[in-house]
């Protein structure tokens, strides 16, 4: 089962997906909205599962990581953001060397 979803999730969300993830994070912390506040949930989930199982899509988006870590009034997005950058160098230790660059910009 885990096989499945593993491979059909690429379908669902892919790398033109995080920023609009990202968004409605940022959205929740500013709204009382109770159906922005759902979305914002659900988002945190999905990426939280990216972060976790498929860290590899966030290689193109790191620099708008690093961003959201920069907005320290914005708890949760930056909690996202950490845990994303923190496995994509898991991932891929060579990026940990670029990732300087991003933060420092």
């Amino acid at each position: 089962m885990t096989i499945v979803l593993r491979r059909a999730g690429y379908n669902i969300i892919h790398q033109s997906s995080i920023p609009t993830l990202l968004k409605r994070i940022e959205k929740a912390q500013d709204s009382s909205s109770s159906k922005v506040k759902y979305a914002a949930t659900q988002a945190h989930r999905i990426l939280h599962f990216v972060s976790k199982y498929s860290p590899s899509l966030y290689k193109s988006r790191i620099g708008e990581l690093s961003k959201a870590i920069a907005d320290e009034t914005k708890g949760t997005l930056v909690e996202v953001a950490l845990m994303a950058l923190a496995n994509v160098v898991k991932w891929d230790e060579k990026l940990s060397t670029t990732l300087d660059k991003y933060v420092a910009s």
